[in-house]
């Protein structure tokens, strides 16, 4: 009795030893092929990504017609199409798009895709591939089918397949394979299901300037919602238009991308001087979208220069005529070239502030969105010292700043003749007296130095003959 009930022990623990290795294999294996796949919003992608995590699946009966349902009470059918329709499932893709059918067909009774012959279609990834090895003459007879997931530059096809030798894999199809598994011509039709497909949004980029010097670097941060990678576009100002923009052979190269992947930085040291726009590409397979372009400079350095003068382009004036409206003029240049920056830069987004300040401590300030030059006009009524202050910035943030001054002779200053104006009649006896035709009396000279430099000489009547002509 006791070996009885000892052998009956013996049997039961190797049963359960068999049932829970069974069940431990079945459990591994079945944890091996789970869909891992992250659905991005593109069908097109989200499809190829869940077949990507069954490469190398073979347990029969599959788990796809399982999944799916019986056929004649078993699951032991042909399985192409299940894998398919499981795949776009687990994507998200409804049987709107991909209808569920254990056929291998895209008519209307099985998949229901609309379907081109494959001499009239150039496949993309996410596209369905039906192969036809029998009854070549039968427009509606199909063998098999599989999913692109990619196409070479020569048309060779790559392609993952359920049930292709009782498993899922990689499949390649050329125009030089020698055998019904591996030539182009097995292929005869595409279908190419209407995928619903969610573009990348939110694509934004920043710098941490906008104006640089030769040398320096600037430093970007970007990202993108919904997207699966990106790029960025580097975009440099030659003379009439944008153009793409290569910053390691410093070269106008129409196909130049930088930093492909996924980074959310990147830093740029810009070898040549210029005007240059960024975007960022994102993708998500099918689907791009682009963020606004941000724009910067490249320079050898900003010179501003600031005066008072009389008229709004006039020349520098040390010294002024009471009563007059002078002007508080600013002229923005490129350091290396001398040349106004409207001339060599593009999108600086210039703004001037200018500030006259009077002699009491009152002011007149306002704000410029000129690039090259402009002014500020102020009435100047009392002798003294009158100051200006020009501060300029580019896209808001502070680049370059100056002041210039003048002082406002007294009273009477510049009425040579005393006959209570500053006319022509001045500036003809300012002008006998530097050449000694006839000199101005003696008590009269005081209002003949307008620069007050004490000499009375060629500078004073320059400086006379600008009001005039204002």
């Amino acid at each position: 009795m006791k070996k009885t009930t000892s052998k009956i022990i013996s049997l039961l623990l190797t049963l359960a030893t068999v049932i829970g290795l069974a069940g431990l294999m079945a459990t591994s294996t079945s944890a091996a092929y789970e869909n891992t796949w992250r659905n991005t919003g593109n069908q097109r992608t989200d499809i190829l990504g869940v077949a990507r995590t069954q490469v190398g699946y073979s347990t029969l009966p599959p788990k796809y017609n399982t999944w799916f349902g019986s056929i004649d009470g078993g699951y032991n059918y042909a399985w192409c199409a299940t894998f398919v329709v499981w795949c776009a499932r687990q994507a998200g893709i409804d049987s709107s798009i991909i209808r569920g059918s254990a056929g291998a067909s895209p008519r209307a009774s099985c998949l229901n895709v609309p379907f081109v012959s494959r001499g009239q279609h150039s496949p993309k990834p996410g596209d369905l591939a039906f192969f036809k090895w029998a009854d070549l003459n039968s427009e509606y007879t199909w063998d098999h089918v599989g999913l692109v997931e990619s196409v070479d530059p020569d048309g060779t096809v790559h392609t993952i397949e359920g049930n292709s030798s009782k498993k899922v894999q990689r499949c390649t199809y050329s125009k030089n394979g020698t055998n019904d598994y591996n030539k182009l011509s097995s292929i005869v039709d595409y279908g190419i299901p209407n995928y619903k497909t969610a573009k990348p949004y939110d694509v934004k980029i920043s710098a941490d300037k906008n104006i640089l010097r030769t040398g320096e670097s600037i430093a970007f941060n970007f990202s993108a919602k919904n997207a699966t990678g990106h790029c960025l576009v580097l975009l440099k100002w030659n003379g009439s238009s944008y153009q793409r923009w290569n910053p390691s052979t410093a070269k106008y190269e129409s196909n130049t991308f930088i930093n492909r992947g996924l980074d959310t930085r990147y830093t740029l040291t810009p070898k040549t001087t210029g005007s240059y726009a960024i975007y960022l590409a994102a993708c998500n397979g099918a689907e791009w979208a682009d963020s606004d372009w941000i724009y910067f400079n490249v320079t050898n350095g900003i010179t501003i220069c600031a005066w008072f003068s009389v008229t709004p382009t006039g020349s520098k004036l040390h010294n002024g005529l009471i009563g007059y409206k002078h002007y508080l003029v600013y002229e923005l240049l490129d350091s290396f070239s001398g040349k106004p920056v409207n001339s060599v830069f593009k999108d600086m987004n210039f703004s001037v502030e200018l500030k006259v300040i009077k002699p009491g401590g009152s002011s007149t300030s306002t704000t410029k969105n000129r690039i090259d030059k402009g002014s500020l006009s102020a009435t100047m009524n009392d002798s003294g010292s009158y100051s200006g202050m020009v501060n300029v910035k580019s896209n808001g943030k502070p680049l370059v700043s100056t002041e210039a001054a003048i002082t406002i002779m007294p009273s009477g200053v510049g009425n040579i003749n005393r006959d209570g104006k500053i006319d022509a009649g001045d500036v003809a006896m300012l002008k006998k007296h530097i050449t000694g035709i006839e000199s101005i009396p003696l008590f009269n000279r005081i209002y003949a130095d307008l620069n007050g430099d004490g000499k009375i000489d060629i500078t004073d009547l320059a400086i006379l003959k600008q009001y005039v002509v204002a």
